[in-house]
């Protein structure tokens, strides 16, 4: 037995999982790429001639905000991915004799604010207002926001400076400009919310 190989035939059943999840209906977002498994790491061996033993394979599942759950841990798609994994087991003898065991590591979990909420729409007219376009978009990254929307029961977006592209990058930038305009609108959005300006 050659655990990668194993683990190969694993990779390549969420692979056909990830491809169903592309055509499903409840799969769908309008402003999210849709959901998917991604394997991440694999470890596995010892030796260069020794067969490997075990084998770890670590995915990252990218699920969208209706499959959170009531607790924000995807209890859905976890649950899918272990059946789906136990069903592909099963096809193959000894994995079938060796189930695969499936830890939830870690868990960010996404988040939603309906764009009709009054934080999107005074976010959108202060940028209008300081004469920079806006437009309800969504994030395919964990950002801050979802902690604050999720746990803290505070709807919260994501509104600021400079081109998504170069965000996070080694050359990451923000024109002097943009954080002027930023900063008014910023201000615009606060004061609104707090009901102490109007225009």
């Amino acid at each position: 037995m050659n655990a990668i190989e194993k683990a190969a035939q694993l990779v390549g059943s969420l692979s056909s999982l990830r491809q169903e999840w592309r055509t499903r209906a409840d799969q769908q977002h309008p402003l999210l790429s849709l959901s998917a498994v991604v394997p991440t790491l694999i470890r596995a061996g010892n030796w260069i001639v020794t067969y490997p033993e075990s084998a770890e394979l670590t995915c990252d599942v990218q699920y969208l905000p209706h499959r959170a759950g009531a607790a924000g841990t995807g209890e859905g798609a976890r649950i899918e991915l272990g059946l789906w994994i136990s069903a592909a087991s099963a096809t193959d003898p000894w994995l079938s004799r060796h189930q695969p065991t499936l830890q939830w590591l870690s868990n960010c979990p996404p988040a939603e604010v309906p764009s009709g909420h009054p934080i999107v729409t005074t976010a959108l007219e202060a940028g209008r207002d300081i004469g920079r376009g806006g437009r309800v978009a969504g994030l395919d990254s964990w950002h801050d926001a979802a902690t604050y929307t999720l746990y803290g029961r505070t709807p919260t977006v994501s509104f600021g400076p400079g081109a998504i592209e170069v965000a996070h990058a080694i050359d990451e930038f923000v024109p002097v400009q943009d954080l002027v305009e930023f900063t008014a609108a910023a201000a615009l959005i606060a004061m609104r919310w707090c009901g102490v300006a109007s225009a």
